[in-house]
C-alpha cells in the first residue's frame, strides 16, 4: 500500500505516469480528512504548432478515486496547481479510515 498527500501529489503523478495500469494496485491519497483509493489516472496533453511541426506537451494530470471523486492538477514552473478538486463525503466504519484501506490495519 502506498499513500500520498496533496503536498506529494506531483511525485505521485510522475510515478503513476510511469506505472501505467493501476486498477489492482493499492494506491491512496490522504487529503487530510479522508484516505481515497486512486483507481484511474490520466495525463493531460496540449498540442501546439512550432514552425512546420506539431508537438505535444504534458500540461497536467487527472486522478480519479474509487468513490467517484477526482482531482485535476496543472503543471506550473513552480510545481503543481490543484485545479479542480471534486470529492464525495465518506462514511467511516473504522477509526476514521476509509473501508478500502481498513484491510491493511493491524
Amino acid at each position: 500500500m502506498v499513500v500520498f498527500t496533496l503536498e506529494s501529489l506531483d511525485l505521485a503523478c510522475h510515478l503513476l505516469e510511469r506505472e501505467g495500469h493501476i486498477e489492482n494496485k493499492h494506491i491512496y491519497l490522504n487529503d487530510g480528512k479522508d484516505l481515497r483509493k486512486i483507481i484511474d489516472f490520466e495525463t493531460i496533453n496540449e498540442a501546439f504548432r512550432e514552425g512546420e511541426s506539431y508537438h505535444s506537451e504534458t500540461t497536467g494530470y487527472r486522478v480519479v478515486f474509487s468513490d467517484g471523486g477526482a482531482v485535476e492538477i496543472k503543471l506550473t514552473s513552480d510545481g503543481i496547481d490543484v485545479k479542480d478538486y471534486h470529492l464525495h463525503i465518506h462514511n467511516h466504519d473504522d477509526f476514521e479510515i476509509d473501508n478500502s484501506a481498513s484491510n491493511y490495519m493491524f
